[in-house]
C-alpha cells in the first residue's frame, strides 16, 4: 500500500462510519440506522489500530535518531569499495535517518527524507501526493534531490540534484509507455552532456544505473518483503545491497542517492 495511505484511509473510514450517519439523521429527521452501534465499534477499532501504527512509527524513528545522534559527518568512513548495505524502513518520513554500511560493516553514509515545507510533508503523510526528497550524507559530500513543484513536473516527477549545495543535474521519470508500465520503471539523470538511465523492473528485485554507452555503473538488489527482522536502526523493512563500479564520472554518493530516491518513488507508486 502506498506510504501514508494507511493513515488517510483509516481517518476517512472513521469519518464515514462515525460522523456521516448522525448528520444524516439530524438533517433528515430520521432515526439512526440500526447498524450505527456496529459502525461506532468499527470506528473505535480503526482508531486503536491507527494509534498503534503511529506509535510503531514514532518508536522506530526515535530509535533511528538515537543511533545517528552520536554519528557526525566526520565519523563516517570514506566511500571505498563496491558493496554497500542498508535496511529501509517500511514507513519513512522526515527525521528518520538510515545508516548505510560498507563491506567491512563501517558506517559510510546516512540518508533521510526532507520536505520543503509543512504542506508538502502532510500531503505525503496522508498519501495524497508524494513530496519525499532524499538527502544523503557521506564524510565529505551531501547530495540532495529536490522535487520540482507540481506545476513544473505535471506529466512526470522531476528532481533537481544538488551536490554540496551546487546544482549538479536533473533526475526525471521517463515518459510512460504501455510496455514500460508493465515491465519496469525507467528514470533519466542528465548531467551536462551525459544521460544516465536507471531501470528498475517491477517484478525483479534488481535496479541498474547505466551510462550512455550502456555500461553498468551500479546494481542494486532488494528483498521483496519488508516485514522481516529489524535492522540496526530498529525498523523493519526491505534490505538493500548496492554494488557500484568506478566507471563514469558519477560519484558513489550520487549513485546511492539516486538509487534510494527511486526506491522511495516506487514505494509511493
Amino acid at each position: 500500500m502506498k506510504q501514508g495511505n494507511i493513515i488517510f484511509i483509516t481517518l476517512l473510514l472513521t469519518i464515514l462510519l462515525g460522523v456521516v450517519e448522525p448528520l444524516r439523521a439530524l438533517f433528515t429527521a430520521h432515526e439512526l440506522s440500526e447498524n450505527y452501534v456496529i459502525n461506532v465499534g468499527l470506528c473505535v477499532v480503526l482508531l486503536v489500530v491507527l494509534a498503534l501504527y503511529i506509535l510503531y512509527m514514532v518508536r522506530s524513528r526515535r530509535k533511528a535518531q538515537e543511533n545517528v545522534s552520536s554519528l557526525s559527518q566526520q565519523d563516517l568512513s570514506p566511500l571505498s569499495g563496491q558493496d554497500y548495505y542498508y535496511q529501509e524502513p517500511m514507513q519513512q518520513f522526515d527525521q528518520h535517518p538510515v545508516r548505510i554500511v560498507n563491506h567491512a560493516g563501517h558506517h559510510a553514509a546516512v540518508f533521510d527524507v526532507r520536505y520543503k515545507n509543512a504542506w508538502e510533508k502532510w500531503m505525503t503523510v496522508l498519501g495524497l501526493f508524494d513530496y519525499s526528497n532524499i538527502e544523503l550524507t557521506t564524510n565529505d559530500t551531501v547530495v540532495y534531490y529536490e522535487q520540482l513543484p507540481l506545476q513544473k513536473a505535471l506529466k512526470r516527477p522531476k528532481w533537481n540534484v544538488f551536490v554540496n549545495q551546487q546544482h549538479r543535474g536533473l533526475l526525471e521519470m521517463a515518459p510512460l509507455s504501455k510496455a514500460g508500465l508493465k515491465k519496469q520503471a525507467v528514470f533519466y539523470y542528465d548531467v551536462r552532456d551525459h544521460r544516465y538511465i536507471i531501470q528498475s523492473p517491477r517484478i525483479n528485485p534488481h535496479t541498474f544505473i547505466q551510462n550512455d554507452q550502456e555500461q553498468t555503473l551500479m546494481q542494486g538488489e532488494r528483498t521483496m518483503l519488508d516485514v522481516g527482522n529489524k535492522g540496526n536502526d530498529g525498523a523493519r523493512g526491505k534490505k538493500h545491497h548496492v554494488i557500484t563500479t568506478d566507471t563514469g564520472d558519477l560519484s558513489t554518493a550520487e549513485k546511492l542517492g539516486l538509487y534510494q530516491q527511486i526506491m522511495m518513488k516506487m514505494k509511493q507508486s
